[in-house]
């Protein structure tokens, strides 16, 4: 079976693999068969490496076991990066795919494919998710995205989040889902894993990190919600004390601007 997850954020597509991958890995009693080829690439020979450590490790199968489970992890020889664009590294990835295609329908064989920032256009990427089975965890906006993983962490966790508290702690932390899922997991154990996270839990508990976009408040607003809206400003100025309203007032002018053209 072959699996391909693609997302735009690296957390995310990691985070998902990683979670195929330890599935699949409970079904071999044999640890050195389950196998990681590390693929993120910066130039067009270590693509060509890549590529062919993962064919290699997809073709040999352990003398103790029959069944086989590879991960080629952070995958950006499908974007549109320096590393991916030369003749050697696509014919590479076209060896890649080929032979991952030879294994989709083998069943003691799993292979899984993690790619961030991958060019949906290229047609290597096309001929692989004709036969892979595929997790598109591409969102409309990064706090969607955010949101659901912190929904999955609580879950893990066996805590609850109030939902205010959610799109404070999206908020609070710009949106990064590596930043969430590691602020989530901290609030759980500070609760115990037992409880429900609240807004003032994350308030008090959770640093603002980076600068927030605040897609929130803009859409609420022009979506014509405005409770939603207020909401949102309330829950950015309620984290932090010190933000400032200059970015608000500039994304609301940008967005006029665009209406205007329009």
């Amino acid at each position: 079976m072959v699996y391909l997850v693609l997302a735009d954020d690296e957390f995310i597509a990691d985070n998902a693999a990683k979670s195929i991958f330890s599935e699949l890995s409970k079904k071999v009693d044999d640890e050195y068969s389950n196998e990681i080829i590390e693929a993120m690439c910066t130039t067009a020979d270590e693509a060509v490496k890549a590529c062919a450590a993962a064919v290699e490790s997809m073709m040999t199968v352990s003398m103790f076991s029959p069944k086989k489970n590879v991960w080629v992890r952070n995958a950006n020889i499908f974007s549109e990066n320096r590393a991916a664009k030369s003749q050697a590294a696509a014919e590479a990835v076209e060896k890649l795919v080929a032979a991952a295609k030879s294994l989709a329908d083998n069943q003691d064989v799993g292979v899984v494919i993690s790619a961030c920032g991958a060019d949906r256009r290229k047609k290597a990427l096309k001929e692989l998710m004709s036969f892979a089975e595929v997790s598109d965890l591409k969102a409309s906006n990064a706090a969607q995205a955010c949101q659901k993983l912190v929904l999955q962490t609580c879950e893990k966790c066996g805590v609850k989040i109030e939902e205010d508290a959610l799109y404070a702690l999206v908020n609070t932390v710009a949106a990064s889902p590596r930043m969430a899922v590691s602020d989530t997991e901290r609030l759980a154990a500070y609760l115990g894993f037992n409880g429900t996270i609240t807004e003032q839990l994350v308030s008090q508990n959770v640093p603002v990190f980076g600068e927030g976009d605040f897609f929130e408040i803009n859409t609420a607003f022009y979506d014509g919600d405005l409770p939603a809206a207020l909401s949102a400003l309330h829950r950015r100025f309620f984290t932090d004390k010190n933000a400032s309203a200059r970015q608000i007032l500039a994304g609301l002018v940008n967005q006029n601007s665009i209406l205007i053209q329009i």
